[in-house]
């Protein structure tokens, strides 16, 4: 299970239970630059791709299911390109894996001085509204409501070392994704695909 942008492998803490109830053997894991992974650059998709088959030779599962959330979907997708036979299948779990639109890279960073983005970093994590809204848009509104557990559990891998400068970062690439051409590749393989959204999905 492959999380999206400003996510971890907490993404799946309902999900994974419920595939391991019905029997499947389920691993979740946090992509370089986000949730309480080691922040080293580069924070590339190329990178996350790597560090994704690295996961899966390290813990020698045979062509496991690989299944990408939001902009998750475009490192499942260059894992399948790069290496179909170490992949099984592959969903793309609301998300389309295009380098458009959510992939757009924000203008944001470029407008604040360092010294400065820190700051305002650092004041909008101690603000259990931002947090919430960061919830929100990656949740959706039937998600249920942020307890102050739930709150401290999206807010403390974005305090752990070298966060702020990974994040920073990764903004100015931009959310992971693939030109159409090259996903269009995808379709070409033998390999089972599925592309899953919920009905209340906002973004896609």
């Amino acid at each position: 299970l492959v999380h999206g942008f400003v996510e971890s492998a907490d993404t799946w803490q309902y999900t994974a239970p419920r595939l391991a109830a019905a029997g499947h053997r389920v691993y979740a894991l946090d992509l370089d630059g986000w949730g309480y992974s080691q922040r080293v650059a580069p924070f590339t998709a190329e990178h996350q791709t790597t560090q994704l088959l690295d996961f899966i030779d390290a813990l020698r599962l045979h062509r496991p299911v690989l299944v990408g959330h939001s902009s998750g979907a475009a490192i499942v997708a260059m894992a399948a390109l790069r290496r179909p036979s170490a992949v099984g299948a592959v969903m793309f779990l609301d998300g389309d894996a295009l380098n458009t639109g959510a992939g757009a890279r924000s203008s944001l960073t470029g407008f604040l001085i360092d010294h400065y983005r820190t700051t305002i970093l650092r004041l909008l994590l101690r603000s259990d509204a931002f947090v919430r809204s960061i919830y929100g848009s990656a949740c959706g509104d039937s998600c249920p409501p942020l307890d102050a557990n739930g709150i401290d559990q999206w807010r403390r891998p974005l305090q752990v070392a070298g966060a702020e400068a990974a994040l920073w970062a990764m903004a100015n690439r931009g959310v992971p994704g693939l030109p159409p051409t090259t996903l269009a590749r995808l379709a070409t393989t033998d390999l089972p695909k599925a592309v899953v959204f919920g009905a209340d999905d906002s973004v896609f």
